[in-house]
């Protein structure tokens, strides 16, 4: 159920996903505001990115067990929140065995979009083990309400999915405004997105119209530790296409570096 992930380099927490079958590959929609067809996310999701991308995908066994997972979810829940416990007892045991530990970081909607699922595991592990430091976080298409300052639980980190429509620009917008980060993939092929993210320093982003600050998020996936910009504004970190999307000469839903500077909206 929960995949553990190799540590980044130079950091101290020890991460996890759940992936789940995205969109509505399992009968049920877990991704509500995914944008469909060839220029959106349903298309070139990170579903189909390492080994859940090989061979035949009706028989492919990562697949597979997404799918039983997701099942397992809507059918069971009971059953879901009872293994994932106990996965993450044990990810917190193993965690607490490494050198200069940290904690556990934690990501429930790996290739889902599902707040009640995040909330309800959240609770669970907080109830359970109270003292131990376990981080999740996710990212997220859903227009929630970015002002609640620390959202709904202290240990819960969001990150914006920019997808480049009008609607979700300006959603994306007020986000960075209220402090919260905004992912978005460059526009490009994956070899010229690398080498722009590797030689990232001065690049901006401008959404809506608004100037902020862009990182290099493909140096690692725990985005709690991108923290905002100085002066309390989200920033908007870069992607390189992984999965499908690497196929695309133009992403869709991504953006694109121009020299100094990353435009990902023309919507103002």
């Amino acid at each position: 159920m929960l995949k553990t992930q190799p540590l980044p380099d130079g950091e101290k927490y020890l991460p996890g996903i759940i992936h789940l079958s995205p969109f509505k590959i399992s009968g049920r929609n877990v991704c509500a505001n995914a944008t469909t067809g060839k220029r959106g996310c349903v298309w070139s999701c990170l579903n189909t990115s390492g080994h859940g991308g090989i061979g035949n995908f009706k028989t492919n066994k990562v697949q597979l067990a997404r799918l039983a997972r997701t099942r397992l979810w809507f059918d069971d829940s009971a059953e879901f929140r009872k293994q994932f416990l106990r996965e993450v007892g044990a990810m917190i045991r193993k965690a607490e065995r490494l050198p200069e530990f940290q904690g556990v970081a934690i990501r429930p909607n790996g290739t889902s979009d599902l707040l009640n699922l995040a909330l309800g595991l959240i609770d669970d592990v907080n109830k359970e083990f109270p003292s131990a430091n376990v981080v999740f976080y996710d990212y997220t298409k859903n227009p929630w309400e970015f002002s609640k300052g620390s959202w709904i639980l202290p240990n819960y980190h969001l990150t914006f999915s920019w997808s480049g429509d009008l609607t979700n620009s300006h959603h994306a917008h007020d986000a960075l405004c209220e402090g919260v980060n905004v992912a978005a993939m460059i526009q490009e092929s994956e070899s010229q997105a690398m080498a722009k993210l590797e030689a990232l320093t001065t690049y901006r982003a401008e959404i809506c119209g608004t100037t902020f600050g862009a990182v290099n998020f493909d140096k690692h996936d725990l985005r709690f530790l991108n923290s905002p910009d100085e002066n309390g504004m989200g920033v908007v970190g870069l992607l390189s296409p992984k999965g499908k999307a690497r196929k695309q000469k133009f992403p869709g839903f991504a953006g694109k570096v121009v020299n100094t500077r990353a435009i990902f909206a023309a919507h103002r």
